[in-house]
C-alpha cells in the first residue's frame, strides 16, 4: 500500500508540477502581451507629443493669409513680398497711396490704398520686372480712377518675386510714369 501511495504522491506531484509550468507558460504570455501593449501606447503618446511641440513651435511669417475654401481648409502663402508705396517717374505728375497684394478666394489681388494721381488719361496698371517696364503684364486696359481705393486681379501664373514692380504706364507715351516695389 505505500507503494501505491507513493505512486500516487509521484503522480500528484508530476500532475501540480505539469500544472505549474503550464499556469508559468500562461502568465508569462499574458504578462508579456500588456508590457507590449504598454511599449506600444508609450511610443504612440511620445511621437503624438513630439509631434504636437514641433508643430506648435513653428513659426509662421506674418505674411500668411489664412484663407478658408468650403471643401478645403488650407493655409495660403500671398508672397514673400506683399507691400509697396507709389513713387512718381515725372517730375510734373503727383502720386501717392501704397498698394498691397491678398488673397482672396484663391486669387491674388492688388489693391491701392489712399491711392491719388494728377495724370488723368491713357493711365494702365501693370506688374514689371523692373521700373523700366520690362516684361509688362497689363492687370487692366485702363486705371479705374485718379483718386480712390480700387483693386485689380493678378494673374495666377504670374511670379510676384520676379515681377515686384506695380507700374502705371502711360500708353501715350509708352513709358511708365510711377510705380511701387513690392516689399
Amino acid at each position: 500500500m505505500k507503494s501505491k501511495h507513493r505512486k500516487n504522491q509521484n503522480h500528484e506531484k508530476r500532475e501540480l508540477e505539469n500544472y505549474i509550468i503550464e499556469y508559468d507558460a500562461k502568465t508569462m504570455v499574458i504578462r508579456l502581451s500588456i508590457l507590449f501593449m504598454v511599449i506600444v501606447f508609450l511610443v504612440f503618446t511620445t511621437v503624438r507629443i513630439v509631434n504636437y511641440n514641433i508643430e506648435s513651435n513653428k513659426v509662421v511669417p506674418e505674411n500668411y493669409v489664412e484663407n478658408y475654401d468650403s471643401n478645403l481648409k488650407s493655409l495660403y502663402v500671398v508672397e514673400d513680398k506683399s507691400f509697396g508705396d507709389f513713387k512718381s517717374l515725372d517730375d510734373n505728375i503727383i502720386i501717392q497711396g501704397n498698394l498691397e497684394v491678398k488673397l482672396k478666394k484663391e486669387k491674388k489681388f492688388v489693391f491701392f490704398n489712399n491711392f491719388k494721381v494728377t495724370k488723368t488719361n491713357n493711365l494702365k496698371p501693370a506688374l514689371s520686372t523692373n521700373i523700366a517696364g520690362r516684361s509688362v503684364i497689363y492687370l487692366s486696359n485702363s486705371l479705374l480712377g485718379t483718386v480712390g481705393d480700387q483693386s485689380y486681379e493678378i494673374p495666377n501664373k504670374v511670379d510676384l518675386n520676379e515681377h515686384k514692380y506695380f507700374v502705371l504706364w502711360d500708353t501715350a507715351k509708352n513709358t511708365p510714369i510711377a510705380y511701387a516695389e513690392l516689399k
